[in-house]
């Protein structure tokens, strides 16, 4: 087909079909970096902040409660207080990254998730000041009996969804890692394929 043509016009008919593949190819390239990018960032600044808050409200959850048996159970006042104050810290850390993950959710399994956190946290908080106040009352076995039944239930429910939300984070950092994977993949091929047809293309016009 062209090797009927004059040199010129076949040199010319090549060269600009191989700068308009080249083009193609950059313009994908450039679009693919893109999303890329934007995926990456997904996953650095929002899905895997959010899972490591997650994670932050289990440790303080498992805090708390460690402070809580540790109030009982001494007779030391400089140690009951130490307890005191970790209890404290727990609490800030919870409801920091309580308000954190509020204020950025976006999807409505996530908000979901946070509604039902804040529902099993509810009971909990009301049923542990419940227990400091019998603790500071000096009522001790009373305090014992609360920690062991209704508050360790209620911490086992709050722990159950915090739990949940730990895994919803963690599929979604997965998913937005396989989203990205994805998008590589595609557009190497698409590159490769365009690299191809302008080889041959330009193999056509050389024979």
């Amino acid at each position: 087909m062209f090797k009927h043509m004059r040199i010129g016009l076949r040199l010319g008919i090549g060269f600009g079909t191989l700068l308009l593949l080249l083009g193609i190819m950059v313009g994908v390239s450039y679009q693919q970096l893109r999303g890329l990018d934007f995926m990456i960032n997904k996953v650095v600044n929002d899905r895997f902040p959010k899972t490591v808050q997650a994670k932050e409200i289990n440790d303080a959850v498992n805090l708390a409660a460690r402070a809580n048996r540790n109030i009982v159970l001494s007779s030391d006042p400089q140690y009951i207080e130490q307890q005191y104050d970790r209890l404290a810290q727990a609490r800030k850390q919870i409801d920091h990254n309580m308000k954190t993950l509020q204020d950025t959710g976006r999807s409505e399994e996530g908000k979901k998730l946070l509604d039902g956190l804040d529902e099993a946290a509810g009971p909990y908080r009301e049923l542990e000041e419940e227990y400091l106040d019998l603790v500071k009352s000096e009522k001790r076995d009373q305090a014992l009996q609360l920690l062991m039944g209704k508050l360790s239930k209620a911490q086992g429910q709050y722990m159950e969804s915090v739990e949940a939300l730990i895994r919803f984070q963690t599929e979604q950092v997965h998913e937005a890692g396989k989203e990205a994977d994805d998008m590589t993949s595609a557009a190497v091929k698409l590159v490769v394929a365009l690299a191809a047809g302008a080889f041959l293309l330009g193999l056509g016009f050389a024979v």
